[in-house]
This record gives structure tokens, C-alpha cells and sequence, in this order.
């Protein structure tokens, strides 16, 4: 399994809704999960929101990724979100 971190700059709330709910449907049909999304901030561009994902392996988030569904959605992404960070790991720690 592996474990994905988005911090996402969203500067349209309403284009964001609708990208995600769609983005969502298509991330679980690749057996993603959404485990945490949260508000952390919210700014003059807009507001910060952070995404915890869990995938099977790295292979299936890039199918993921590159799912024409998801390329397909490429025009209202862009108009929901300023800017996007991502942070992948298969290395879990227990401590």
C-alpha cells in the first residue's frame, strides 16, 4: 500500500466541489481510497486544503493519474486550484 499527501491551493470553492466529487467516483474505481480531507487554512488566493489518499500500490496511482476520465477534467481542475503539492510513500512508520 501506499500513501499519498495532497495540499491543494483551491481558489474556486464551487469548481472544486464539482472537480472532486467526479475526481472521487474515479480515484475509488482504481481502489483508491480518501481517508482525510481537511481545511487547514484559507488565504487572500483561497483556501488550503489537505488530502490523505491510500492506494494499493504506486502502479495503481498512476493508473490513477493518467485515467483519460480524469485528463478529461483538466479545464475545471484548473480553474479550482491555484496550485497542488504531492507527497507519496510506501514507507509507513509504527511508532
Amino acid at each position: 500500500m501506499i500513501s499519498v499527501v495532497a495540499i491543494l491551493e483551491v481558489n474556486d470553492a464551487a469548481a472544486f466541489e464539482e472537480f472532486e466529487s467526479q475526481a472521487i467516483a474515479i480515484l475509488k474505481s482504481h481502489g483508491g481510497k480518501l481517508v482525510s480531507a481537511f481545511e487547514v487554512e484559507q488565504s487572500e488566493v483561497g483556501v488550503t486544503e489537505v488530502h490523505c489518499l491510500e492506494f494499493p500500490d504506486a502502479e495503481t496511482f498512476e493508473n490513477y493519474r493518467n485515467d483519460s476520465k480524469l485528463l478529461a477534467l483538466g479545464e475545471l481542475r484548473a480553474k479550482a486550484i491555484h496550485s497542488t503539492q504531492i507527497y507519496v510513500s510506501s514507507k509507513h512508520k509504527k511508532y
